[in-house]
């Protein structure tokens, strides 16, 4: 069967995107899914010359799956971060603009998001400063379980 359009059509790109969230393949504006898009689109629409349904797009995935790019699985504390984070989108740009995840404690990627979601829940809400941020830090650090102590057997006064 021939394409019906010309061009790609709302059901198609639709389609698409639904196929990429249910099989975790990248398809955004990113570089990759910008490739994904171009590689998957056109082994279909001008390859075979297609339609982009479940079926072709599920028969195009087997034959290409070593050239796409996939989603990574999320950590938990990475999940866990993103949760806070979309509650409050604002506090968590402004905590990652003035601390770089690579320089906010460690390398380690899941330590660095325990403490940013330790973070944003301490400063909810507060107004977002460099201060109010350095408060936040001060007041988990006084916990003897946060990951802002650097003394695990200081008690608190």
């Amino acid at each position: 069967m021939a394409r019906t359009s010309e061009n790609l059509t709302t059901r198609e790109v639709n389609t698409y995107i639904e196929f990429c969230a249910k099989n975790r393949i990248v398809c955004d504006g990113s570089e990759a899914g910008i490739s994904n898009g171009d590689l998957i689109g056109g082994y279909v629409a001008l390859t075979w010359n297609e339609d982009l349904t479940p079926f072709t797009l599920a028969t195009a995935l087997e034959k290409l799956k070593d050239r796409i790019v996939f989603q990574r699985e999320k950590s938990t504390a990475e999940i866990r971060y993103d949760g806070i984070a979309t509650e409050n989108p604002q506090a968590a740009s402004i905590l990652a603009g003035l601390y770089p995840k690579n320089q906010l404690v460690t390398d380690d990627p899941e330590i660095v998001f325990e403490v940013s979601y330790e973070l944003l829940v301490e400063l909810r809400g507060r107004v977002i400063t460099p201060q109010t941020i350095q408060d936040a830090i001060i007041r988990n650090s006084q916990s003897p379980l946060s990951r802002f102590n650097t003394n695990p057997d200081k008690k608190n006064l």
